[in-house]
């Protein structure tokens, strides 16, 4: 992809996010999102903030991974219908916990038929990517304009 950024996650923002897709595999975990906001990338002299429309997420180094529902938690290894379910995730919230610690926690809710779920998703990494190839300002935005 033609941007990313690999430090300083917590200037990005999830909310109203859709989770497209997640890949797992020799510890990595992949998110291909629609909607993401930064709040500025300087990598590129860019000091105010982004809407991006389709981006890819890549935690690197997972160690823990857990996932809780309004019922209760849920280990997710143990619950694998748990894994398609947050492919259906639409984000409320989102926090990345100091840089040191590298954990994301996601938040937001999932319909399943007639059902409706509020997920919790806490992931523990090394490190992260993220990468996406199209942008607008956040003027621009405002301006009515919509990322491709």
């Amino acid at each position: 992809m033609k941007y990313r950024i690999e430090n300083h996650l917590g200037r990005l923002e999830l909310h109203d996010s859709t989770i497209e897709q997640i890949q797992r595999g020799k510890g990595e975990i992949k998110i291909k999102l629609d909607w993401a906001k930064l709040a500025d990338f300087n990598e590129i002299d860019i000091e105010e903030g982004l809407i991006i429309g389709q981006s890819e997420l890549i935690l690197k180094g997972v160690s823990q991974e857990k996932l809780r529902f309004d019922s209760g938690n849920v280990e997710i290894d143990q619950m694998k219908p748990a894994k398609e379910l947050l492919n259906k995730l639409s984000i409320g919230t989102n926090e990345f916990i100091k840089e040191e610690n590298q954990q994301m926690i996601i938040e937001g809710g999932v319909s399943v038929g007639k059902e409706y779920y509020w997920m919790k998703w806490e992931v523990h990494f090394s490190s992260f990517l993220f990468q996406w190839n199209n942008h607008i300002t956040y003027t621009e935005w405002q301006n009515g304009k919509i990322p491709n």
